[in-house]
């Protein structure tokens, strides 16, 4: 009965040992838009050649906070939809993209025909002090040339970039403005398991015990 104990208990070890995960996470605040940046995210490192990487899931939590406002020009009424954007981009060394997302704030408002006046106030305007939205993606990365860009020693350098941007549906005869902010959270999760080499010295180690126990 004990030795079978061992035996199990040795296997559930082998098992958790073929798959395991190693994360880093870099963050840039709420920052005016349009910023770009650097994040320095540890590579992974093979410990020698007796880990194997498996995949590269990179999670992204994005924000954007800001503030929008509509003035109507028209001669008559008008219902105006604001869409308060931070477009994200995360890309490798090279430039090349490894994510675009957008995210995106909307806010509807009627207001009456011009009054004459631009104060981005009733009763022919209208402003949304605070537009926020939020989002999270994961991407997750298989090929060769991406496994081998994220293995070694030291860091790799992965730009990230948010630009703001307006849009509207409406009436053609207004004035807008905004302002944005945006932030970003990104973890990169490195799944990987030990060589096969490695996993039959744990075994060896494992039946070496057994056998000193008999």
């Amino acid at each position: 009965m004990k030795r079978s104990c061992i035996l199990v208990a040795l296997l559930c070890l082998v098992g958790i040992a073929s798959a395991s995960q190693i994360s880093y996470t870099a963050s840039v605040g709420l920052a005016p838009t349009n910023w770009n940046t650097v994040l320095n995210i540890p590579k992974f490192d093979t410990m020698g050649g007796t880990l194997t990487l498996q995949s590269i899931d990179i999670t992204i939590d994005g924000k954007v906070v800001g503030q929008a406002g509509f003035e109507n020009m028209s001669n008559a009424p008008v219902t105006v939809t604001l869409d308060l954007q931070a477009i994200l981009r995360l890309k490798r060394p090279d430039n090349s993209n490894i994510w675009v997302q957008v995210v995106s704030a909307t806010e509807t408002a009627s207001v009456e025909a011009k009054d004459g006046v631009v104060d981005f106030g009733a009763p022919a305007g209208h402003t949304f002090d605070t537009m926020e939205d939020n989002m999270s993606e994961t991407v997750t990365l298989l090929s060769a040339s991406d496994k081998a860009l994220f293995t070694g020693t030291g860091d790799i350098l992965l730009p990230l970039l948010a630009q703001g941007s307006l849009s509207y549906d409406g009436a053609s005869n207004i004035i807008l403005f905004a302002s944005s902010n945006a932030a970003a959270d990104v973890t990169v999760a490195y799944n990987y398991i030990p060589e096969p080499a490695t996993l039959s010295l744990m075994a060896l180690s494992g039946l070496a015990v057994l056998r000193r126990r008999k």
